[in-house]
């Protein structure tokens, strides 16, 4: 089959050394930007593509970075006649010593890792990847060629059948994006796919192995772990089945607290108490992950706020309001208690806080001071009330200028975010941030002002933790893909540390990351990642700064969230790059792009 707008025999292949191109004497100075668009034409005009110019000239060994020295002998096959050393120092704007195609040339760069994930997962090796695609551009289905053992081996794909059988193998992309990876792997003497331009994908194969077998250690290692002890998604979950057992069984969770877990009505609990209760209840195996989950500040007690910190507001509020107006329960209940009967009912309750001025919702408040739940108040159901002592946190409305002014001191007491809330707001690393430990950080750093106030605008949601999203938004969507990406491709973060550590010297070093994220197909910026993560900013990572990612908890609309604004990061990103090449448009449209596949 004739494909169109074929290349004229003197526009394959590299500039040879009686052709030197000519952008090797175009001018950038000292910028990185100019020195870059000046690198991406150049390969363009010398290879038809930054992608074949990477993966046949420039990154021999596939591991997705290429040294000085590697830089300087791919440009020379090229052709290149300028100071390579000089154009590699500008461009090493991170002075890591090595390069990435991202860096080079974003686009491709996703395309490239794309098809290595895609081909990887399909193919065993390049001959059965050749194999496939002739026998799928054939019509020859798996079923067919597991009983036809007599039919062709194929050696070679020509385009249109390398698209047709990638395409029904799975691929999700465009064909476009296939006629670029074809454009970089061909054979240029004849434009014919054959294995040997494929060797990438057995390195690629092993490992994928390592994955696999990373995350088999994974699941062993959970599992001794589970033994020992519940992890904290388990602890989450449980005490998250504890509250909606006393909302079912007794309507609401202050009326649980009141009376299952405290019956001296006290909104303060004892651990014993607490224990002693959990299994009467039923929940004798998980009572020791409840108390944690509850007492997280390790105080010995647990109060109504670390249950329900939404309905503990609403009685905060009351309280405060019926001592103002009031000046105690007792003399409250009497005024509301109109008719002198001894009892309130919910219809009285409503009409006499409102004649009394009280703003906030009656209902649900009613409910959770009807103790038996009965539908009507007495006095013994509210005395409760004179002696608890709500945490400030209950009656402070939100301080958005207190909460700048907290942010502004971490920056200037630690550096980074990320310091402060690894050394001091979330000690025990699962990415939650209790008002305790919230409180004991303001007095570390020396803050005198509306700690409660500002601890209302960190939790604007009244959950009782903030995570680092509130303090840092950035450092959390990316560590928290980083950890998605390392539980769905090897089981956990510690079992990807110890795949990154391939010399098992128990640290890596920027290169060592940078590289290992590259070649598993981490897409994010390991810049970002590694400064993240690096909060000593030692230059290096051992296992205890990256493992507590494993203990982050994380609710199921967080993840979402995460993965949504995930994905617009990216979208954004590639969007930027496009932006940056289109002062090299005509380059790329013309004339490789010319003969493609429909």
């Amino acid at each position: 089959m004739t494909l169109p707008g074929r290349r004229k025999s003197s526009d394959s292949g590299p500039a040879s050394p009686k052709r030197k191109i000519h952008e090797s004497k175009t001018e950038y100075g000292r910028d990185p930007a100019k020195a870059m668009d000046h690198l991406r034409q150049f390969l363009i005009s010398a290879a038809g593509s930054v992608l074949r110019a990477w993966v046949e000239y420039l990154d021999e060994n596939n591991d997705q970075r290429i040294s000085k020295t590697e830089f300087s002998q791919g440009m020379r096959k090229l052709g290149y006649t300028g100071d390579v050393f000089r154009l590699f120092s500008v461009l090493d704007g991170d002075e890591s010593a090595e390069l990435t195609l991202d860096e080079i040339d974003m686009k491709q760069a996703t395309l490239w890792r794309n098809f290595r994930m895609f081909a990887v997962a399909a193919f065993k090796s390049a001959e059965e990847l050749i194999q496939k695609c002739a026998d799928w551009s054939a019509d020859i289905t798996p079923e067919m060629a597991s009983v036809q053992k007599d039919r062709p081996k194929a050696f070679h794909l020509t385009r249109e059948e390398f698209c047709t059988g990638i395409r029904k193998c799975g691929w999700k992309h465009s064909v476009s994006d296939l006629n670029w990876v074809y454009d970089a792997l061909e054979d240029k003497d004849d434009n014919l796919l054959r294995p040997s331009s494929l060797s990438w994908l057995a390195t690629e194969y092993a490992r994928r192995q390592k994955k696999q077998e990373a995350k088999i250690r994974s699941k062993k290692w959970q599992v001794l772990r589970m033994r020992q002890e519940a992890s904290p998604q388990d602890k989450h979950r449980h005490f998250k089945t504890f509250k909606a057992f006393l909302r079912k069984k007794h309507g609401n969770l202050i009326r649980g607290w009141r009376q299952a877990l405290s019956q001296t009505d006290s909104m303060v609990l004892s651990k014993l108490h607490f224990m002693k209760a959990a299994a009467r209840l039923g929940f004798a195996k998980e009572s020791r992950d409840l108390w944690k989950s509850l007492d997280k500040d390790d105080s010995g007690s647990a109060s109504i706020d670390e249950l329900d910190p939404r309905s503990a507001e609403s009685l905060a509020h009351f309280k405060a309001w019926v001592n103002s107006q009031f000046g105690g329960v007792r003399e409250a209940f009497k005024a509301i208690d109109s008719d002198h009967t001894r009892f309130i009912t919910c219809a009285e309750f409503t009409a006499a806080l409102q004649r009394f001025g009280f703003q906030r919702p009656t209902k649900q408040l009613f409910s959770h001071l009807d103790k038996d739940g009965s539908n009507k108040i007495v006095i013994d159901d509210v005395l409760f009330l004179d002696s608890w002592n709500p945490l400030p946190f209950l009656l402070a409305p939100p301080n958005f200028k207190a909460m700048a002014e907290i942010k502004k001191l971490i920056l200037v007491r630690t550096g980074q975010y990320m310091k402060a809330w690894r050394r001091l707001l979330d000690k025990d690393a699962t990415n939650r941030c209790n008002w305790y430990e919230f409180k004991t950080t303001c007095h570390i750093l020396g803050y005198t002002g509306d700690i409660a106030g500002a601890w209302r605008a960190f939790d604007d949601d009244l959950s009782g933790y903030i995570s680092l999203r509130q303090i840092d938004e950035e450092s959390d969507m990316v560590l928290s893909n980083f950890r998605r990406w390392c539980i769905a491709e090897f089981g956990s973060v510690r079992s990807a540390f110890a795949v990154f550590d391939s010399d098992c010297s128990g640290s890596l070093s920027f290169q060592e990351f940078r590289a290992a994220c590259r070649v598993y197909g981490y897409d994010g910026s390991p810049r970002t990642l590694f400064s993240a993560l690096d909060v000593d900013q030692q230059g290096t990572l051992t296992l205890k700064e990256v493992v507590f990612l494993d203990d982050w908890e994380i609710d199921a609309e967080d993840e979402f969230e995460d993965g949504h604004r995930t994905g617009l990061a990216a979208a954004s990103k590639v969007g930027l790059q496009i932006g940056a090449r289109s002062t090299i448009s005509k380059l790329t449209d013309d004339p490789v792009r010319a003969r493609r596949v429909a």
